[in-house]
């Protein structure tokens, strides 16, 4: 049987370990949208890891079901957010399918109001965008009752957290 060490370089090593510290890890930053959310790792990648197992069977499991990393471009996406990590619920996605593939956020404005369109296409951004480029008093408001999103959405979009790749 493989040692652990021989296992500690290798490339997945760390997305390995970071998917199982998010779902069981209460002090991990991001338990709270994993693990608090009753997202779980399959037994067959959580082999001997359960009771301070010491072997990599679940490691060597995890590598056999997903394979090499297409680029590095690439990370472990869930396919279906609301479900655990598995061999079929996860992929090798890029940072645009990851953002294509969130979940929706809860899209309440200031004064309470619900925008049911929350997903923009990539021609509305590249619209957005353009507008965004001459700065105008409260462009933000109305591109966002144009488009029927949350001003946070604009704000996102101006200042690149999301659809940094238009």
């Amino acid at each position: 049987m493989t040692q652990p060490r021989l296992w500690a370089e290798h490339p997945l090593q760390n997305t390995y370990r970071s998917m199982l510290t998010r779902c069981y890890c209460k002090s991990h930053r991001a338990y709270a949208k994993y693990g608090n959310r009753g997202i779980t790792v399959c037994d067959r990648w959580l082999i001997n890891r359960r009771n301070g197992g010491k072997t990599s069977e679940g490691f060597q499991n995890f590598i056999a079901d997903m394979g090499p990393k297409p680029s590095k471009a690439h990370s472990l996406d869930r396919i279906d957010n609301n479900k655990g990590y598995s061999p079929e619920n996860c992929r090798w996605a890029t940072k645009k399918e990851q953002q294509l593939n969130r979940n929706k956020y809860k899209n309440k404005g200031i004064r309470g109001e619900k925008h049911p369109n929350n997903k923009l296409s990539e021609e509305d951004v590249k619209n957005i965008k353009i507008a965004l480029s001459t700065p105008c008093r409260g462009l933000i408001t109305r591109l966002a009752k144009k488009y029927g999103v949350d001003r946070r959405n604009i704000y996102a979009i101006k200042n690149g957290e999301t659809w940094d790749w238009i």
